[in-house]
Protein backbone atom coordinates (compact mmCIF):
# COMPACT_ATOMS: atom_id res chain seq x y z
CA UNK A 1 0.00 0.00 0.00
CA UNK A 2 2.14 2.86 -1.39
CA UNK A 3 0.54 6.30 -0.21
CA UNK A 4 -0.09 8.02 -3.79
CA UNK A 5 -2.37 10.93 -2.66
CA UNK A 6 0.42 13.42 -1.83
CA UNK A 7 -2.36 15.70 0.99
CA UNK A 8 -2.53 11.98 2.24
CA UNK A 9 0.98 11.58 2.27
CA UNK A 10 1.65 15.20 3.61
CA UNK A 11 -0.88 14.48 6.69
CA UNK A 12 0.44 11.28 7.64
CA UNK A 13 3.94 13.11 7.24
CA UNK A 14 2.40 15.94 9.59
CA UNK A 15 1.13 13.47 12.04
CA UNK A 16 4.40 11.67 13.10
CA UNK A 17 6.26 14.80 12.83
CA UNK A 18 7.49 15.10 16.77
CA UNK A 19 10.15 13.66 18.97
CA UNK A 20 12.36 13.61 21.88
CA UNK A 21 14.90 11.10 23.86
CA UNK A 22 14.16 9.47 27.00
CA UNK A 23 15.45 12.75 28.96
CA UNK A 24 14.49 15.46 26.81
CA UNK A 25 11.99 18.32 27.49
CA UNK A 26 9.79 19.77 24.78
CA UNK A 27 12.51 23.05 24.82
CA UNK A 28 14.61 20.55 22.95
CA UNK A 29 12.52 19.82 20.08
CA UNK A 30 11.84 23.42 19.23
CA UNK A 31 13.31 24.46 16.26
CA UNK A 32 13.09 23.47 12.66
CA UNK A 33 13.63 20.13 11.50
CA UNK A 34 13.97 19.43 7.64
CA UNK A 35 12.62 16.30 6.53
CA UNK A 36 15.23 13.53 5.10
CA UNK A 37 13.99 10.29 4.25
CA UNK A 38 10.36 8.50 4.91
CA UNK A 39 10.76 4.54 5.10
CA UNK A 40 7.75 2.73 4.83
CA UNK A 41 7.27 -1.20 5.87
CA UNK A 42 4.37 -3.46 4.80
CA UNK A 43 3.51 -6.44 6.69
CA UNK A 44 4.91 -8.71 3.76
CA UNK A 45 8.72 -6.99 5.02
CA UNK A 46 8.46 -4.76 1.58
CA UNK A 47 10.06 -1.56 2.20
CA UNK A 48 9.47 1.72 0.30
CA UNK A 49 11.31 4.78 0.37
CA UNK A 50 10.32 7.88 0.29
CA UNK A 51 11.22 11.66 0.79
CA UNK A 52 8.87 14.59 0.49
CA UNK A 53 9.77 18.60 1.04
CA UNK A 54 8.40 19.39 4.14
CA UNK A 55 9.76 21.09 7.69
CA UNK A 56 8.10 21.17 11.32
CA UNK A 57 8.04 24.23 12.84
CA UNK A 58 8.32 23.26 16.43
CA UNK A 59 7.57 25.32 19.60
CA UNK A 60 6.60 23.80 23.58
CA UNK A 61 3.14 22.66 22.61
CA UNK A 62 2.67 22.92 19.19
CA UNK A 63 4.11 22.29 15.82
CA UNK A 64 3.20 23.62 12.29
CA UNK A 65 4.27 21.21 9.60
CA UNK A 66 3.95 22.64 5.90
CA UNK A 67 5.14 20.99 2.47
CA UNK A 68 5.22 21.14 -1.16
CA UNK A 69 3.78 18.77 -3.12
CA UNK A 70 3.10 18.15 -7.04
CA UNK A 71 0.01 20.40 -6.28
CA UNK A 72 1.28 23.22 -4.13
CA UNK A 73 1.65 23.83 -0.28
CA UNK A 74 -0.54 22.01 2.51
CA UNK A 75 0.36 22.82 5.63
CA UNK A 76 -1.19 21.51 9.31
CA UNK A 77 -1.02 22.57 12.57
CA UNK A 78 -0.74 20.02 15.21
CA UNK A 79 -0.86 19.59 19.54
CA UNK A 80 1.60 17.81 21.28
CA UNK A 81 2.23 16.37 24.39
CA UNK A 82 5.02 13.84 25.53
CA UNK A 83 3.39 11.11 27.82
CA UNK A 84 6.35 8.85 28.88
CA UNK A 85 10.17 8.35 27.82
CA UNK A 86 10.05 7.77 24.06
CA UNK A 87 6.29 8.24 23.36
CA UNK A 88 3.69 10.94 22.54
CA UNK A 89 0.29 11.74 21.52
CA UNK A 90 -0.25 14.59 18.75
CA UNK A 91 -3.66 15.36 17.76
CA UNK A 92 -4.48 17.78 14.85
CA UNK A 93 -5.88 21.36 15.25
CA UNK A 94 -6.17 22.62 11.16
CA UNK A 95 -5.06 21.46 7.83
CA UNK A 96 -6.74 20.01 4.31
CA UNK A 97 -7.57 16.66 6.01
CA UNK A 98 -8.87 17.31 9.09
CA UNK A 99 -11.88 14.84 10.11
CA UNK A 100 -13.46 13.31 13.12
CA UNK A 101 -10.96 10.18 12.30
CA UNK A 102 -7.93 12.02 12.05
CA UNK A 103 -8.61 14.26 14.47
CA UNK A 104 -8.28 11.18 16.94
CA UNK A 105 -5.05 11.75 19.50
CA UNK A 106 -2.29 9.79 17.33
CA UNK A 107 0.53 7.37 19.73
CA UNK A 108 4.00 8.24 17.81
CA UNK A 109 7.53 6.78 19.32
CA UNK A 110 10.40 9.13 19.23
CA UNK A 111 14.20 9.81 19.34
CA UNK A 112 16.40 12.42 18.94
CA UNK A 113 19.45 11.36 17.84
CA UNK A 114 22.03 14.48 17.90
CA UNK A 115 20.96 17.04 15.08
CA UNK A 116 18.45 13.92 14.11
CA UNK A 117 14.83 13.12 14.82
CA UNK A 118 13.71 9.66 13.81
CA UNK A 119 9.64 8.80 15.24
CA UNK A 120 8.01 5.63 13.90
CA UNK A 121 4.02 5.27 13.77
CA UNK A 122 2.27 2.32 13.32
CA UNK A 123 -1.19 2.98 11.94
CA UNK A 124 -4.27 1.21 12.62
CA UNK A 125 -5.26 -2.05 10.83
CA UNK A 126 -8.05 -3.28 9.11
CA UNK A 127 -10.37 -6.42 10.24
CA UNK A 128 -9.49 -7.78 6.87
CA UNK A 129 -5.60 -6.82 6.55
CA UNK A 130 -3.84 -7.80 3.50
CA UNK A 131 -0.54 -8.94 3.45
CA UNK A 132 0.80 -5.89 1.66
CA UNK A 133 -0.49 -3.44 4.18
CA UNK A 134 1.40 -1.06 5.64
CA UNK A 135 3.22 -2.16 9.13
CA UNK A 136 4.62 0.36 10.55
CA UNK A 137 6.41 4.11 9.05
CA UNK A 138 9.81 5.29 10.68
CA UNK A 139 11.15 8.93 8.99
CA UNK A 140 14.48 10.70 9.61
CA UNK A 141 14.63 14.82 10.26
CA UNK A 142 17.86 16.99 10.69
CA UNK A 143 17.74 19.81 12.59
CA UNK A 144 17.32 22.91 10.40
CA UNK A 145 20.00 25.70 11.51
CA UNK A 146 18.00 28.39 9.38
CA UNK A 147 21.37 29.83 7.85
CA UNK A 148 21.32 33.43 7.22
CA UNK A 149 20.62 34.27 3.28
CA UNK A 150 22.90 36.37 1.81
CA UNK A 151 22.02 40.09 1.98
CA UNK A 152 20.00 39.57 4.85
CA UNK A 153 22.84 39.41 7.52
CA UNK A 154 20.29 40.23 10.77
CA UNK A 155 17.12 37.95 9.71
CA UNK A 156 17.17 34.37 9.35
CA UNK A 157 15.64 31.96 7.12
CA UNK A 158 12.37 31.33 7.54
CA UNK A 159 11.29 27.56 8.40
CA UNK A 160 10.13 26.57 5.34
CA UNK A 161 10.17 23.72 1.92
CA UNK A 162 12.71 24.89 -0.39
CA UNK A 163 9.83 24.67 -2.76
CA UNK A 164 10.30 23.17 -7.08
CA UNK A 165 13.24 22.30 -7.90
CA UNK A 166 14.85 23.81 -11.08
CA UNK A 167 16.97 21.36 -11.60
CA UNK A 168 15.01 18.37 -12.10
CA UNK A 169 11.91 17.49 -14.31
CA UNK A 170 10.41 14.47 -12.82
CA UNK A 171 7.96 13.58 -9.63
CA UNK A 172 9.77 11.40 -7.64
CA UNK A 173 11.38 11.12 -3.95
CA UNK A 174 13.24 14.48 -3.70
CA UNK A 175 16.83 15.08 -1.50
CA UNK A 176 16.65 17.33 1.55
CA UNK A 177 20.69 18.10 0.28
CA UNK A 178 21.28 21.49 -0.97
CA UNK A 179 23.00 21.80 -4.54
CA UNK A 180 23.83 24.70 -6.68
CA UNK A 181 25.19 23.90 -10.75
CA UNK A 182 29.10 24.75 -10.21
CA UNK A 183 30.22 27.46 -12.71
CA UNK A 184 30.61 26.01 -16.94
CA UNK A 185 27.61 23.16 -16.24
CA UNK A 186 23.56 23.28 -16.45
CA UNK A 187 20.95 21.15 -15.57
CA UNK A 188 19.51 19.20 -18.13
CA UNK A 189 15.45 19.44 -18.61
CA UNK A 190 14.59 16.52 -19.77
CA UNK A 191 13.10 13.02 -18.02
CA UNK A 192 16.26 10.90 -17.10
CA UNK A 193 14.33 7.14 -17.25
CA UNK A 194 13.97 7.95 -20.85
CA UNK A 195 17.75 7.08 -21.42
CA UNK A 196 18.54 3.89 -20.51
CA UNK A 197 22.40 4.76 -19.03
CA UNK A 198 21.09 7.33 -16.87
CA UNK A 199 17.76 5.29 -15.73
CA UNK A 200 19.95 2.65 -14.61
CA UNK A 201 22.60 4.66 -12.59
CA UNK A 202 19.57 6.41 -11.11
CA UNK A 203 17.72 3.60 -10.03
CA UNK A 204 15.79 4.02 -7.22
CA UNK A 205 17.60 7.20 -5.49
CA UNK A 206 16.46 10.62 -5.02
CA UNK A 207 17.63 12.90 -8.20
CA UNK A 208 19.01 16.39 -7.47
CA UNK A 209 19.33 16.37 -10.98
CA UNK A 210 21.70 15.79 -14.46
CA UNK A 211 24.14 18.15 -15.94
CA UNK A 212 26.14 18.75 -19.01
CA UNK A 213 28.76 21.72 -19.48
CA UNK A 214 27.04 24.99 -20.68
CA UNK A 215 28.61 24.74 -23.99
CA UNK A 216 26.60 21.15 -24.66
CA UNK A 217 23.58 22.10 -27.16
CA UNK A 218 21.67 19.26 -25.02
CA UNK A 219 20.17 20.58 -22.12
CA UNK A 220 16.87 19.72 -23.24
CA UNK A 221 17.08 16.44 -24.77
CA UNK A 222 20.53 14.51 -23.06
CA UNK A 223 21.54 12.16 -25.97
CA UNK A 224 23.79 8.83 -25.14
CA UNK A 225 26.87 10.36 -26.95
CA UNK A 226 27.18 13.86 -24.16
CA UNK A 227 29.45 13.73 -21.59
CA UNK A 228 26.87 14.05 -18.64
CA UNK A 229 26.36 13.78 -14.82
CA UNK A 230 23.94 12.80 -12.53
CA UNK A 231 23.73 13.69 -8.62
CA UNK A 232 21.44 11.80 -6.86
CA UNK A 233 20.80 10.68 -2.95
CA UNK A 234 21.23 6.88 -1.83
CA UNK A 235 17.84 5.22 -0.51
CA UNK A 236 19.71 2.76 0.18
CA UNK A 237 20.78 4.28 3.59
CA UNK A 238 16.98 4.34 5.10
CA UNK A 239 15.62 6.66 7.50
CA UNK A 240 18.34 6.76 9.97
CA UNK A 241 21.64 8.53 10.11
CA UNK A 242 24.67 7.88 8.10
CA UNK A 243 27.69 9.26 10.18
CA UNK A 244 31.65 7.92 10.19
CA UNK A 245 30.63 4.68 11.84
CA UNK A 246 27.95 3.91 9.26
CA UNK A 247 29.50 5.30 6.50
CA UNK A 248 32.97 2.58 7.02
CA UNK A 249 30.30 -0.05 7.03
CA UNK A 250 28.72 1.07 3.54
CA UNK A 251 32.75 1.37 2.02
CA UNK A 252 33.30 -2.05 3.08
CA UNK A 253 29.79 -3.06 1.52
CA UNK A 254 30.48 -0.90 -1.78
CA UNK A 255 34.46 -2.63 -1.89
CA UNK A 256 32.48 -6.21 -2.18
CA UNK A 257 30.01 -5.30 -4.49
CA UNK A 258 32.11 -3.12 -7.06
CA UNK A 259 35.68 -4.75 -6.60
CA UNK A 260 38.16 -3.39 -4.81
CA UNK A 261 40.26 -3.06 -8.17
CA UNK A 262 37.84 -0.47 -9.22
CA UNK A 263 38.79 2.10 -6.37
CA UNK A 264 39.96 5.01 -7.48
CA UNK A 265 40.04 7.19 -4.23
CA UNK A 266 39.19 6.73 -0.70
CA UNK A 267 38.72 9.38 2.38
CA UNK A 268 36.90 9.53 5.95
CA UNK A 269 33.62 10.88 3.79
CA UNK A 270 34.43 10.10 0.05
CA UNK A 271 35.20 6.82 -2.15
CA UNK A 272 35.68 7.10 -5.68
CA UNK A 273 35.16 3.85 -8.49
CA UNK A 274 35.85 4.03 -12.21
CA UNK A 275 34.67 1.38 -14.07
CA UNK A 276 33.48 0.97 -18.21
CA UNK A 277 31.40 -1.04 -20.17
CA UNK A 278 29.74 -1.46 -23.28
CA UNK A 279 26.32 0.12 -24.74
CA UNK A 280 25.04 -2.56 -27.52
CA UNK A 281 25.58 -5.77 -27.94
CA UNK A 282 28.50 -5.55 -30.67
CA UNK A 283 30.41 -4.24 -28.06
CA UNK A 284 32.14 -1.17 -30.26
CA UNK A 285 30.40 1.87 -27.91
CA UNK A 286 32.51 1.76 -24.80
CA UNK A 287 31.59 4.60 -21.95
CA UNK A 288 34.04 5.31 -19.10
CA UNK A 289 32.31 6.00 -15.63
CA UNK A 290 33.05 7.71 -12.57
CA UNK A 291 31.34 7.00 -9.29
CA UNK A 292 31.56 8.88 -6.27
CA UNK A 293 29.80 8.27 -2.76
CA UNK A 294 29.98 11.35 -0.37
CA UNK A 295 28.97 11.59 2.91
CA UNK A 296 27.39 14.95 3.92
CA UNK A 297 24.28 15.68 6.67
CA UNK A 298 23.49 12.04 7.51
CA UNK A 299 23.13 11.20 3.91
CA UNK A 300 24.79 9.53 1.22
CA UNK A 301 25.50 11.68 -2.40
CA UNK A 302 26.11 9.79 -5.31
CA UNK A 303 27.89 11.32 -8.15
CA UNK A 304 27.77 9.68 -11.35
CA UNK A 305 30.29 10.61 -14.23
CA UNK A 306 29.99 9.67 -17.59
CA UNK A 307 31.91 9.85 -21.02
CA UNK A 308 31.41 7.34 -23.74
CA UNK A 309 34.88 6.66 -25.85
CA UNK A 310 34.14 8.68 -28.83
CA UNK A 311 34.65 11.57 -26.13
CA UNK A 312 38.15 12.51 -26.14
CA UNK A 313 40.30 11.85 -23.20
CA UNK A 314 37.15 10.42 -21.80
CA UNK A 315 37.88 7.89 -18.92
CA UNK A 316 39.37 11.71 -17.79
CA UNK A 317 36.47 13.88 -18.44
CA UNK A 318 34.46 11.45 -16.88
CA UNK A 319 36.24 12.05 -13.51
CA UNK A 320 36.57 15.56 -13.83
CA UNK A 321 32.94 15.71 -14.14
CA UNK A 322 32.54 13.38 -10.61
CA UNK A 323 35.14 15.70 -9.15
CA UNK A 324 33.71 19.23 -9.61
CA UNK A 325 30.08 17.97 -8.51
CA UNK A 326 31.16 15.67 -5.60
CA UNK A 327 33.18 19.44 -4.12
CA UNK A 328 29.87 20.91 -4.83
CA UNK A 329 27.99 18.92 -2.94
CA UNK A 330 30.53 19.05 -0.18
CA UNK A 331 30.78 23.03 -0.28
CA UNK A 332 26.91 23.29 -0.23
CA UNK A 333 26.44 20.70 2.69
CA UNK A 334 28.72 21.63 5.26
Amino acid sequence: MKIENSAMYCSLIAAWLIAGTAYASTSELAGCWRLQHIEQVMLDKKIIHLNSDCVADINETQFRSPCITNKGEISYLYNYRITAPGKMVTTIISGPEKTSHSSAPRQVDYVVDGDWLMLTSYPSRMADVKPNALERITSLYIRDNLRRKQGQASKPAACAPKGPSRLKVNRGPVSSLDFTVPDGYQPVSSDPYANQEMAKALNSNFLIGQFVESTSSQANSLSVTDPFVLVMEDYRTGARPIRSLEFSDLKKRLKADIGMKNISCETDKIICFENSYQLNESGTVQSYVTVEFVNVKGRVAIVYGSAQSTTKNAKSVAKKLADVFTAQVIQDNP
